[in-house]
């Protein structure tokens, strides 16, 4: 017998309904700075993850939607 492990993240449920210009505008009127909220901003437009194998990660995984 061999141990396996099986991981399913639903993401969308708890994130994929915030919408970015929303968060944004939320920073602005909040008193953030414009260099911070470009942070920000990057951070949503150009996420990705990858899953970690035994030490090793594999392909890249670009994230469409929801907050990181």
């Amino acid at each position: 017998k061999k141990e396996i492990v099986i991981f399913k993240v639903d993401f969308e449920k708890a994130f994929d309904k915030i919408n970015y210009g929303a968060i944004l505008f939320m920073l602005k009127h909040m008193g953030f700075g414009e260099k911070w909220i470009r942070w920000i901003n990057n951070i949503l437009q150009t996420a990705s993850a990858s899953v970690i194998l035994n030490g090793v990660p594999g392909k890249k995984i670009n994230c469409k939607c929801g907050v990181r």
